[in-house]
């Protein structure tokens, strides 16, 4: 008997535990014991997150425990790949890929205020894209930003993304596109 394997879009390698961005800087993936962390993290820098996330405005501690779990059994289900930035063992911000509909996904991020210019947001962007392009088999990563949002819209271009146009579900939003065979 011949046995004959079918390759699916269906099949994702697991979420790791962490990928090494560089000596300085790990995404480490997202746990349910994260959430006083997370939601520390966003207080202290609420000020600053809230200009671009709307939902750092009114984030209780409720919130950010429901949204780690979530986080959590996403990639244990191979949804999603959330991680945190860690900048020399310090939670800097959130990377991840969501959204996984076949070859494509949604890839968003956060920094805060003082990880911002050091280029920990594209090299962070730039390992992470690289585990969906080898490890997931994604053929695309689509980003959603503000139209106001200038420093993600300049990681978008540094990343080769391309602009597709208004999201269709949020006026406030461009769509970009960074395809696996332009890079």
């Amino acid at each position: 008997m011949t046995e004959v394997l079918v390759a699916s879009t269906e099949f994702i390698a697991p979420v790791p535990s962490q990928l090494l961005v560089n000596d300085e800087t790990t995404l480490v993936r997202y746990t349910p014991d994260d959430a006083q962390l997370v939601f520390d993290t966003v207080e202290a820098n609420k000020a600053f997150l809230r200009v671009h996330e709307a939902w750092a405005e009114d984030f209780p501690l409720e919130d950010a425990t429901q949204g780690v779990k979530a986080m959590s059994a996403n990639a244990e289900a191979g949804k999603s790949a959330p991680f945190k930035i860690m900048r020399d063992d310090v939670y800097v911000g959130s990377m991840g890929m969501n959204s996984r509909q076949g070859t494509s996904a949604t890839m968003g991020y956060w920094l805060v205020e003082d990880a911002q210019g050091k280029g920990i947001a594209s090299m962070s962007a730039r390992r992470l894209l690289k585990f969906g392009f080898e490890e997931w088999g994604l053929t695309e990563v689509r980003l959603e930003i503000g139209k106001q949002n200038s420093r993600s819209e300049q990681l978008a271009k540094t990343l080769g993304a391309k602009l597709i146009g208004p999201n269709p579900d949020d006026a406030t939003k461009l769509v970009w596109r960074i395809s696996k065979y332009e890079q």
